[in-house]
């Protein structure tokens, strides 16, 4: 869960890429269909490697792409959002989004930070097993920020939990010190 979440956050918001669910991660938008989906899966190599693969598929009979990018462990996030970034420039060419606005940037200092924000994301919309529980992926987002606090993903996340819970000045909080560690983070806004 933790992939698709930062695919979503870093290319959702880059020229001509659109989230159809605007803000909100896995939101399931009203009414919008989505011109395009992403798949994707990881595999673990005998080079203690990991290969992440990025599926692309048009909603409308349109070409799709698939991608795959091999490395550490450790960079499990950058590779997923290269992987997708590519496949988009597999089928959309030229209009395809370009790779600044710090899309491939590592997620942290620390890779167990990545780890419980996946976490996190999936204990709050109840995916990959776990039970839904907002309290409960407060608490695991919060771990990943005593390990890494600079990282705006999990801030955002954590504000919008916050705002869903009826704390709009925790969400407010959270999402300042985003834009205080990365001032061009524009899902906060």
């Amino acid at each position: 869960v933790g992939l698709p979440a930062v695919i979503a956050e870093r290319i959702g918001q880059l020229a001509p890429l659109k989230l159809a669910a605007g803000h909100a991660i896995f939101a399931g938008a009203q009414g919008a269909v989505p011109r395009w989906t992403l798949q994707g899966a990881f595999a673990r190599r005998p080079d203690w490697k990991i290969a992440v693969t990025v599926i692309l598929k048009a909603t409308e009979g349109e070409a799709a792409a698939e991608v795959t990018r091999v490395g550490g462990k450790d960079e499990a996030p950058r590779l997923a959002v290269e992987a997708a970034l590519e496949a988009f420039r597999k089928v959309l060419g030229e209009r395809a989004p370009a790779r600044g606005g710090g899309a491939v940037r590592p997620f942290a200092r620390d890779p167990y930070a990545f780890v419980l924000y996946g976490r996190g994301v999936a204990t709050y919309l109840g995916l990959s097993g776990r039970r839904r529980s907002p309290e409960e992926a407060s608490k695991i987002l919060t771990r990943s920020l005593v390990i890494d606090p600079k990282v705006p993903e999990t801030r955002r996340f954590l504000g919008a939990i916050h705002l869903d819970n009826g704390r709009p000045g925790h969400a407010r909080a959270m999402w300042a010190v985003a834009l205080e560690s990365r001032p061009d983070y524009l899902p906060v806004l």
